[in-house]
């Protein structure tokens, strides 16, 4: 027996996986017990957590993997900074500054919670994490291509790599600072959102775009050579603006607080739209390029893709439209928290075993911990279990109510998938616009997701061979049938597509309950989202659901196959 361990940390949310002679046994993200989002500390409570859980012995953890190379990516981006200085001295400073505070300190870390040798700490290159990632969750390992496009990941922005049984071989990259993730970013700082975390509700924003500044972004943005200008940006030489004043001049004043003082059709509304959408249009366009070249250099026609910029699942779609591409898969977590996964894979592979195929997005933590207080009858009454639980939750959801559900493991991914969220009835706009706006305070402009049962999705969507295996985890959009956008036109976004979840009949708790509630209704669909307040990491045990369904006014829970009434 031999555990391997991949940590991602310092710059995304902070994430562990565990694997088990090659079996990838669990995931967690540091923020689920330090209740801290976007927790980007080295996962101590994690690691502590898992070596508790399995009753670990440090003597048969092979490999404690990190998921970069730190020195090579911190002096990546130094060196290109001293190019620019004195421009760049805050930022220079800055990352000197926090260098204990970075993977340059990883082994150290390690050291003072876990008592192993320095040759069981090793350190995969960051974009091969990514690759390496999508191992567990393929089902099959056919020939294909790996693209890899983020930010920055040691020295790259884009990598490309041919799969074969296993055997991986490079290809090209694109390397920093050219980077279609950063530049996406800054827009997303320039839109009022914060880097790392508002990349999202910039898409969504995108979809209300008519694309009347495509050109003139375009033009802004690219050479002559269709290389990244990079005046127009600043994300390598300055910490307290993504985007020049070049940038400004030509789409004016940066926005502030976009969430909170944008109307829906005001005029700067309209004004953030347009450079949303032309800001996509960019991506889009230089990504399928990107796979273009790829097919004419390679003929390959199976793809996946992996980094932070394959969460823009408006763009794994316009991907999978090209006549050439047979199948395009993107893992559960592509992004930096998912290379924990990859990272974990190069250890195990290390150690000699092979990787095991997991198609399941749900291995994260359960809802009980060993040695937690069971304070349920404190704050929950009893309703139901069983049968009963899951017909009375129907009828609930039926009548208007808004439910948490708390069920089996969490999900791997950053999007809920019925094991930590929170559920309507997609034919109640009411209930609807409760959920989005006063639940979670989202932006009107956000649509929220729909979960389908298997068996009726094509009845509901028009989904794609191509994208099918990814949509168990919202990898990508569809668009709805008549009879979706006539019968429950809440599921869908402004430009007529849903990033929707297909529900297996393997995914037991969840699938149950959409089986009722469509025995009642005869819809198969639920609105989906993760459950969670506003600002807070997703729920992660029955305390969490507790104190989050208190400060949210959700009345009924569904823990594990038993129905509550909060107290």
């Amino acid at each position: 027996m031999g555990y391997s361990i991949g940590v991602s940390a310092y710059f995304h949310e902070s994430s562990v996986s565990l694997f088990q002679d090659g079996e990838l046994i669990e995931f967690s993200r540091e923020e689920y017990f330090s209740r801290i989002k976007g927790d980007n500390n080295f996962p101590r409570l994690t690691i502590r957590y898992l070596i508790e859980k399995y009753d670990i012995l440090e003597k048969e953890i092979d490999y404690v993997a990190f998921y970069e190379k730190p020195l090579l990516s911190f002096l990546n981006v130094t060196l290109y900074a001293l190019q620019h200085f004195p421009d760049s001295r805050k930022l220079i400073y800055n990352n000197l500054m926090k260098i204990r505070q970075s993977g340059l300190f990883f082994s150290s870390d390690v050291k003072k919670y876990l008592k192993i040798s320095n040759n069981k700490i090793i350190y995969c290159p960051h974009h091969l994490s990514h690759v390496l990632s999508t191992f567990p969750f393929l089902p099959d390992q056919e020939p294909h291509v790996s693209v890899v496009i983020d930010g920055v990941g040691d020295t790259s922005s884009t990598s490309i790599y041919k799969v074969d049984k296993g055997n991986i071989k490079f290809l090209d990259s694109v390397e920093y600072p050219f980077s279609l993730g950063l530049i996406y970013s800054s827009v997303t700082d320039y839109l009022g959102f914060n880097i790392n975390d508002g990349e999202y509700k910039v898409m969504a924003l995108a979809s209300y775009g008519t694309g009347v500044l495509n050109k003139k972004f375009q033009s802004l943005v690219s050479k002559k050579d269709s290389t990244i200008n990079l005046k127009n940006f600043s994300y390598y030489k300055s910490i307290e603006k993504s985007y020049t004043d070049d940038f400004i001049k030509v789409f004016g004043k940066p926005f502030d607080k976009l969430t909170s003082c944008l109307t829906v059709g005001s005029s700067e509304f309209i004004r953030a739209t347009e450079i949303a959408h032309s800001t996509q249009e960019y991506l889009e366009e230089n990504v399928v390029n990107i796979f273009d070249k790829i097919h004419e250099t390679t003929g390959c026609s199976n793809f996946s893709l992996s980094g932070g910029v394959a969460l823009n699942s408006k763009l794994v779609t316009k991907i999978a439209q090209k006549e050439y591409i047979d199948a395009i898969f993107v893992p559960p977590n592509p992004g930096d928290s998912g290379a924990a996964i990859g990272a974990g894979v190069f250890g195990s592979l290390k150690s000699g075993f092979k990787i095991q195929n997991n198609s399941s997005p749900y291995q994260g933590p359960t809802p009980d911990r060993k040695g937690q207080v069971d304070v349920k009858s404190e704050f929950l009454t009893f309703i139901f279990e069983g049968e009963d639980a899951y017909s009375k939750t129907a009828k609930l959801i039926d009548q208007g109510e808004i439910l948490g559900l708390i069920n089996g493991r969490m999900e791997v991914g950053p999007r809920a998938l019925g094991h930590r969220s929170l559920v309507c009835d997609p034919r109640n706009k009411i209930a609807v616009d409760k959920l989005s706006q006063k639940i979670k305070n989202r932006e009107t402009f956000r649509p929220l997701a729909p979960a389908c049962l298997e068996t009726f999705t094509d009845d509901w969507f028009i989904v794609s061979d191509k994208i099918r295996q990814s949509l168990h985890w919202m990898g990508a959009l569809v668009q709805p049938t008549k009879k979706c956008l006539n019968e429950i036109p809440s599921v869908c976004h402004v430009d007529q597509t849903a990033r929707m979840q297909i529900v297996r009949e393997n995914n037991e708790p969840f699938h149950h309950l959409l089986t009722q509630f469509f025995r009642l209704s005869g819809i198969p669909i639920l609105i989906n989202t993760s459950f969670n307040c506003g600002g807070d990491p997703i729920v992660c045990d029955v305390q969490d659901a507790i104190t989050s369904s208190i400060r949210m006014n959700i009345n009924y829970l569904l823990v594990e196959s038993k129905l509550f009434k909060v107290k």
